[in-house]
């Protein structure tokens, strides 16, 4: 049986500090990943922070997800064109934006993080999405 080239090990929370004390409204969030490689196990480390309109204490989270290369051809063929990181990255994303919904959902409804194709920008920089 052929195996795929890459296997999605999953996902956890490292860190999540969240400050909520008004009812302002989600206002941004910021997102930047690092990755770290060891035994042909790839991990992305996601920075997150978030604002709300009219509070000066920002939330912030860190997650990791993990993979496993099967194919490191294949790999090293992504990395020539750094489309490693932002590839993994939306695979996992969508977990950890509903985790972040989870996490975040009280009387005041949760953090409701938009679809982003994260494929298109350079995670390692990171970027900023601001509700308009």
């Amino acid at each position: 049986m052929k195996r795929p080239v890459y296997e999605f090990l999953g996902y956890k929370t490292l860190k999540f500090d969240y400050v909520h004390e008004n009812n302002g409204e989600f206002n941004y969030f910021s997102i930047k990943a690092t990755k770290e490689i060891e035994n042909d196990v790839y991990t992305l480390l996601y920075f997150l922070e978030f604002g709300f309109k009219e509070e000066q204490k920002k939330s912030s989270a860190v997650f990791s997800a993990s993979f496993k290369i099967n194919d490191l051809n294949w790999y090293n063929e992504i990395i020539k064109d750094n489309l490693d990181v932002n590839l993994f990255a939306s695979v996992s994303f969508p977990f950890i934006r509903s985790t972040i919904y989870s996490m975040t959902s009280d009387s005041r409804k949760g953090i409701e993080l938009p679809t982003i194709d994260l494929r298109i920008y350079n995670m390692t920089s990171g970027i900023t999405f601001t509700k308009e």
